[in-house]
């Protein structure tokens, strides 16, 4: 997990391809992941808790990006998914 971040219990998750897909059960909306938004995810579902700058390092150096960049769109991402209710803390 990611600062105590946990999947809402009213989603589902299934992967396809590199891909992952979440369905908001109350809603019947779903919300397809890319590459990079499956990777956050997978560390929000991690047992282990990771910190925003541990996630937005370790991505950084995957990618060859600036850290910066790359926390603050964790946190969008993080924001998002928090604001439809499919994380929460």
């Amino acid at each position: 997990m990611i600062n105590g971040l946990k999947n809402s219990k009213k989603s589902h998750i299934t992967q396809i391809n590199d891909k992952k897909v979440i369905l908001d059960i109350d809603s019947g909306k779903y919300f397809m992941l890319n590459h990079i938004g499956a990777l956050i995810w997978d560390f929000i579902q991690s047992d282990k808790d990771f910190s925003l700058d541990e996630v937005s390092h370790q991505l950084a150096k995957d990618y060859d990006q600036k850290e910066d960049i790359i926390s603050l769109e964790i946190r969008c991402f993080i924001e998002n998914l928090s604001k439809l209710g499919i994380i929460s803390r």
